[in-house]
């Protein structure tokens, strides 16, 4: 790792190989997905895909290697839960520590605000201190705990419930806007202002 360039962008389907290969670490080995068996890499573009139609969708590569990937998420289906998402983050294993999560968050709150959104929420599995920590640095509160409420790996499992305002809510809120809706030059130069964040 002597060259340390870091790259943030959108994902693409491409990106569905690389990706499924972060995330199947954290699928077969750890308690933090609740998935038992990885998606296949045609599953996993279908799934960014599908998130990128509304919501920003982020990967971090270092020279050129996908190292990293962030999203945002529906929430909840119903209507008026339009004004929330779900976050999500997942860095290979090898390059933990690196404060690319947190390079994420600013990257997925800042979107999220453009878009018009009031919430963000993440459901961790715990006790995890790194990703709490990094949830209570990005301005995430705890606002419950589901007790035992997954089975992974040979163990029942708490998720703590986390939330964070993105911006003050309104009366009459206007529908928030897709992130295809947005100035693409803007949030281009707004991923270019994370590539030197080390």
């Amino acid at each position: 790792m002597e060259n340390n360039k870091f790259v943030f962008r959108f994902a693409v389907a491409e990106d569905a190989k690389a990706l499924s290969d972060i995330y199947a670490y954290y699928v077969r080995e750890t308690p933090i997905s609740f998935e038992y068996t990885p998606p296949t890499p045609q599953e996993f573009s279908e799934r960014i895909k599908k998130i990128s139609t509304n919501y920003p969708y982020l990967v971090c590569e270092h020279n050129g290697k996908p190292v990293g990937y962030a999203y945002a998420s529906e929430f909840k289906a119903r209507i008026a839960y339009q004004w929330d998402a779900e976050t999500s983050i997942y860095i290979d294993k090898e390059y933990h520590r690196m404060h690319i999560a947190s390079a994420f968050y600013r990257l997925l709150l800042k979107m999220l605000q453009m878009q018009g959104l009031y919430k963000a929420y993440a459901l961790i599995t715990v006790p995890n201190e790194a990703s709490e920590s990094l949830h209570r640095k990005a301005g995430f509160e705890t606002i419950g705990i589901f007790r035992q409420t997954g089975f992974k790996l040979n163990e029942w499992r708490d998720v703590a419930f986390m939330e964070k305002n993105i911006a003050d809510v309104q009366a009459k809120p206007s529908a928030p806007f897709a992130i295809t809706d947005l100035d693409q030059s803007v949030l281009k130069q707004l991923l270019a202002s994370e590539n030197a964040f080390r």
